[in-house]
């Protein structure tokens, strides 16, 4: 059950799974909505802009959800060549999983990426109100968090899995969990105090 809830939230925020993550069943595809960018040789000799933040520090902190406990085989490293093709610098995901079956959420997933600019960081955010429909969910209506925010809704096994995401400036966040839109709201609006301090520092 654990694995299923997570792998369905994964799905919602990354275009592909990296090294460390289960391979997508056979018939998931990734469909791209828009020309991603070529390869910059300049990259390494630019900062991203506006914020130049590590994305291992923008993430849910233990300390932000003492309820739950951080998988650390399913956290880590989240950049993968094909965020790098949407123009991502950097990105980091976390897993939490509840310390009991009785806990709601029982999971809750994070993932901060940053973009080289907010031009990617825009063009992300399409790309997951996208993926959202290719994976058969539902788009729902969330308040503005950040600079511009969208939400999907997914069936899943004991509830509905709800994603929030949310850009500020260059830098783009994903909350998932199994739950209410409420409650995915609320995490998504703790992510969102930990990339302004993270920015701010």
């Amino acid at each position: 059950m654990k694995t299923l809830i997570c792998v369905t939230i994964a799905f919602l925020f990354l275009p592909a799974c990296s090294a460390e993550a289960a391979p997508p069943p056979p018939e998931y595809h990734v469909w791209m909505p828009y020309a991603a960018h070529q390869p910059d040789p300049c990259a390494e000799k630019r900062k991203p802009q506006p914020h130049d933040i590590p994305a291992v520090d923008a993430v849910l902190q233990p300390a932000d959800l003492p309820g739950h406990d951080l998988d650390p085989n399913l956290s880590g490293d989240a950049l993968t060549p094909q965020l790098q093709a949407l123009g991502a610098a950097d990105a980091y995901r976390a897993l939490y999983w509840a310390g009991d079956w009785f806990t709601s959420p029982l999971t809750v997933y994070n993932i901060v990426v940053v973009f080289w600019d907010e031009d990617g960081a825009q063009g992300y955010m399409q790309y997951l109100t996208a993926k959202c429909l290719e994976l058969d969910g539902e788009p729902v209506a969330v308040p503005l968090l950040g600079d511009e925010a969208n939400g999907c809704r997914r069936g899943g096994g004991m509830s509905d899995i709800h994603t929030v995401n949310y850009r500020h400036g260059n830098v783009v966040s994903g909350t998932g969990i199994d739950g209410t839109l409420d409650t995915a709201l609320e995490y998504a609006a703790l992510s969102l105090v930990r990339v302004e301090c993270v920015c701010n520092e």
